[in-house]
């Protein structure tokens, strides 16, 4: 794996907004601020892994692009180690509109889930 450290983003609603499916070609708007943090990200060192439910990687290559995004993978760690096998890319970290971190704390988590509303969903934005 070298000294590369991987994070996996999500594409919808992390990357571009995202309300409701609408298609496979139809992506929204990128998310404010989406270009500057994940050019850090890449000055730090992180590998971009893109990683989406969206099957179609010319297209989803070429939105990013088109919105100067930067990635290296999507849906794909070519450095998986050999244990890691099935659906999950793996990465040392991952930023997802719909995550829950579970930090040691079941019922704290149980509690964040049954609260849980995406960011594009609740009332106040930030």
């Amino acid at each position: 794996m070298g000294n590369s450290k991987y994070i996996g983003i999500d594409l919808d609603g992390t990357i571009a907004h995202y309300v409701e499916w609408r298609g496979e070609t139809h992506f929204g708007e990128p998310v404010p601020g989406v270009q500057d943090a994940l050019r850090e990200l890449k000055k730090d060192g992180w590998k971009i892994i893109i990683f989406t439910t969206r099957s179609n990687k010319k297209l989803i290559s070429d939105y990013l692009k088109k919105h100067l995004i930067p990635f290296d993978y999507i849906n794909e760690n070519p450095d998986q180690p050999g244990n890691a096998i099935g659906g999950k890319i793996y990465a040392d970290a991952y930023i997802d509109d719909r995550s829950i971190p579970f930090n040691g704390d079941w019922r704290a988590t149980v509690k964040e889930a049954l609260q849980f509303v995406p960011w594009e969903n609740r009332k106040e934005k930030p």
